[in-house]
Formats: C-alpha cells, structure tokens, sequence
C-alpha cells in the first residue's frame, strides 16, 4: 500500500519526500525518488509518528502530501514557464495577484502530564493503653473473736449497770459474747462483695475507615485541530500558481514573489537554438542534457544544481550558441522593461494612497514611518532603478496591507460585466463542436439548463461560473483560468 501510493508521486516530489524524511532524521539512505526498505520504514516511522495509519491508502496519501506540503513550505518557487517577461540574473522581486485562499489544518497529537486523583478508602487500626480496674472479694469484720470480746464486755458493762451487782454483770456478758460472735457471722454473710482492689494497664486496639485523596501523574494523548499555512492560489502574467504561506492573504491582495527561473531560460534557449539550426553541439551534449531536462517541469535539488552548472558552462563554449543567448537576453530585457510600467504604476497608486491617508491620520503612531516610507518611494518613481521601484512597492502594500487600504470595491454590475466579457472571449475561442461539448458537460452536472446550441449567453456564462466556484475559483480575473477549466 506504502509502495503504491509513494510511487504515484512524480519524480521530484519523491525526492522531496525523502529529503524531508531525512531532514526528521527518519531516513539515512540514497536520495534518489525510488521506493525502498529504507524509504518504507522511514514512511511507517513518520506515519506512526503523526497518528496517520499505515493501513488506509488515503491515510498513507495524506500524511505523505503533509509531509510534502513541509518540504514545499518555501517562498522562493520555481516558475516552470518560459515564456515570462523576466530577465533573470539571480532572482527578481515581482508581484502576482491572490485569487484564491484556502486555509489547511492539521491533526496535531500531544502527550502531555494529566494528574489524576481519586478518594480512598483505607483501614487503619489504633491501639492504646488503658488502666483497668481489678475487682475482689472484701470482708468488712471478719475477726470472730474480737466481736465476741466486744460484745461481752459491752454486755457486762450493761448487765452490771442494770442489775447493779457482779452476777448481773456476768450474766450481760455472757449475753453480749454471743450477740458480737452473732453479729461477726451475719457481717460474714452480707457484706463480703466485689470491689476494686488495684488496676493494670491493658492495650486495647479498634480498626476505623480513613479517607484520603489519591493522585498520581499519567502521559495522555490529546489531539487538536490546528491551523498549518494557508494554501494560496494567484495569477502572475497569466500563470496560475500555487504557494504555501503564514500569511492570511486575502483574493485580490497582491503577493510579493521571488522567482528564479535562470535555469529554464538557459534551457529553453539551448532547445530553441537546436531546433531553428542557429548551430549544433558535440556528441557529449546529449548525456549533459539528458541529465537536467527535470528541470523543464519545476525539479530542483543539490545534484540537478550541480548538473546544471556543468551542463551551462558546457553551452558556453560554443560561439554561436553565446551570440543567439545574447541576443534573446536582450530582448527579454525589453519585455521585462515593458512589463515594469505595470509595477511603477502599482507604486505610484500606493503612493498616492499612503500620501491621502497620512492627511486625515498625521497624529496616528505610524504617521512618520509612513512619512519616510512614502518620500523614498517618490524618489525612486524619479528615477530608472527597477530594483528599487520593486521594493519600494513591496514595502508599501505591506503597510497598506496592514492599514486595510488595499482592498479596492467595485459595483456588482463592473464584477458581472467584466467576468461577462471574460467568458465569453474564453467560450467564442472554440470551434462550434467545441462550444457544443461544453455545454453538454455543463449539462451533464446539472448547471446548465438551456438549449444545446453552442451560442454564448447569461445561462452559460452563469453555468461556467458556478462550475468554477465550484473547483474553488470564486473570482473570475483572468482568462487562463477559465481556459483551464474549459
């Protein structure tokens, strides 16, 4: 499944894959766009890394075009066309218009620290000492012998005073002998009880339930839905382009580019001058050639870089090869210099717009900033330095993007005329048959509702529009891009 999807990229997007796997220290092998043990591990690895399955063959296609997406996450972009007004000799700033915006999110998953804590329940057994009391039996009188002594003296006391003689006496004491030993056996038999007699010291122990609040820290994965770039879409001379960027630009804001298309022109002057027979090279051109022609459709890398080098200090060692470059350099030169009346037009609005904002704002923060900015770029506009009429312009619709002066509204009606006259122009280019099939397919999809007879009209221009809005162009600039979808 890995294989299959991984070998439908073209050539120079596998290069770009492995590079971006090598460059996440996922792959250590030959960077070459052929599919592998190696770049299959790499890819599971990656894969597994950002929560994508290797299972699902749209799971393995998204996660490789994000991985791609990163490496292509680049403002300086390889125009594949020849036919631009550049002259080239590193990389030129030029602007292109924003005709389309699209916002991409990622799956983003995080492990991250979450303390969890729950109540519980623990027995615990206390124990302590206690003084216990020791109970026993205690006898009040418990001496027979002494009572009865008592009794009979008490006895003989009483007898005495009674009868007043000894005879009396011994008669009171013989009596009160036995009333005390009488006295010693009914103390014997009520009041001998247990009471306390001393005390010891006793553990005694209880078990209770106690609460108490658990925690411990675990590693969870959250995922979230985050905003990566912004995929833009925009028109440079009639070229559709697409670039990833930071920046939330909005449809019909301009764009500063960095374009460097040195080597296609070299390229496309070497296949021009073979083919009219303005000369011819040696045997060795056709392995040099051979191993840059990549680059026509958009391929970069260190090695095609090297190769090219070679390849271009090859071409000019031949004469007439450097007389015909020459001369084509020149005559880009003019176009170049032609298609900058457009840029210095674009500063002289910008300029004027900064120039009637700073009338009604001269207290706002920014006012002397754009004071100088403004007096730079008038300088420049005097002059015939195209570099700095380009940054200048560059520097001034950052800041008119930033003051919101950019957006420029039009009627409804000058939008529909102008798309109007668009589509038509595009639709009339073709042939009858050609203008028939159109609205077949129109009439296929269910967005044109009309007679199928190959003339122009609202029902089509409004069939082609909403055939485009659907394939998320909105906007209507230019004519590429309805020919494009035609």
């Amino acid at each position: 499944m890995i294989k299959s999807v991984f070998t439908n990229f073209k050539a120079n997007d596998r290069i770009k894959i492995q590079t971006s796997l090598t460059d996440l220290k996922l792959y250590n092998s030959e960077i070459d766009g052929d599919f592998g043990p190696g770049t299959e591990k790499a890819i599971k690895r990656y894969l597994s890394k950002n929560n994508f399955s290797s299972l699902e063959q749209v799971e393995i296609l998204n996660g490789l075009e994000s991985l791609l997406a990163e490496e292509n996450n680049a403002e300086e972009l390889v125009i594949t066309s020849n036919n631009l007004p550049i002259e080239n000799v590193a990389s030129s700033y030029l602007f292109a218009k924003v005709i389309h915006v699209k916002a991409n999110y990622i799956q983003v998953t995080e492990t991250k620290p979450i303390e969890i804590c729950k109540n519980v329940s623990t027995p615990v057994k206390t124990c302590q000492d206690e003084q216990v009391p020791i109970y026993g039996q205690v006898n009040q009188n418990n001496d027979a012998a002494a009572n009865a002594l008592i009794g009979a003296l008490m006895g003989g006391i009483a007898g005495q005073a009674v009868t007043e003689d000894n005879s009396g006496a011994s008669i009171g004491a013989l009596m009160g002998g036995l009333i005390g030993s009488s006295m010693n056996s009914n103390n014997n038999s009520n009041n001998n009880s247990n009471n306390i007699v001393g005390y010891e010291t006793v553990e005694k122990c209880k078990t209770v339930t106690k609460q108490e609040r658990s925690c411990k820290t675990e590693n969870e994965k959250v995922t979230s839905r985050k905003l990566k770039n912004y995929k833009i879409t925009y028109d440079f001379h009639g070229q559709l382009g697409k670039i990833l960027t930071k920046i939330n630009y909005q449809v019909g804001d301009k764009i500063p580019l960095n374009l460097n298309i040195s080597a296609q022109l070299l390229i496309n002057d070497v296949e021009n001058f073979l083919k009219i027979g303005a000369g011819t090279f040696g045997l060795e051109f056709t392995k040099k050639y051979s191993s840059i022609r990549q680059i026509i459709g958009g391929a970069w890398s260190k090695k095609l870089e090297t190769d090219f080098n070679d390849f271009q200090m090859y071409v000019y060692q031949n004469q007439d090869f450097i007389e015909y470059a020459t001369a084509q350099k020149q005559l880009r030169q003019e176009q170049f210099n032609n298609s900058m009346g457009d840029n210095r037009k674009e500063l002289t609005n910008l300029t004027n717009n900064l120039t009637e904002w700073l009338q009604t704002n001269l207290l706002h923060e920014r006012a002397t900033e754009i004071y100088d900015l403004v007096g730079v770029a008038e300088l420049s506009l005097k002059g015939t330095d195209l570099t700095a009429i380009r940054q200048n312009t560059e520097q001034l619709l950052k800041v008119s993007q930033q003051l919101n002066l950019t957006k420029k509204s039009k009627s409804l009606e000058e939008i529909n005329k102008a798309e109007r006259k668009i589509t038509e122009e595009v639709f009339n280019n073709y042939d009858a048959s050609g203008r028939i099939e159109i609205q077949k397919a129109l009439g296929d999809m269910g967005l044109f509702k009309l007679p199928i007879d190959g003339k122009y009209g609202t029902g089509l221009h409004l069939a082609i529009k909403q055939y485009m809005k659907n394939n998320g162009l909105k906007n209507i600039d230019t004519t590429i891009a309805v020919e494009e979808q035609l």
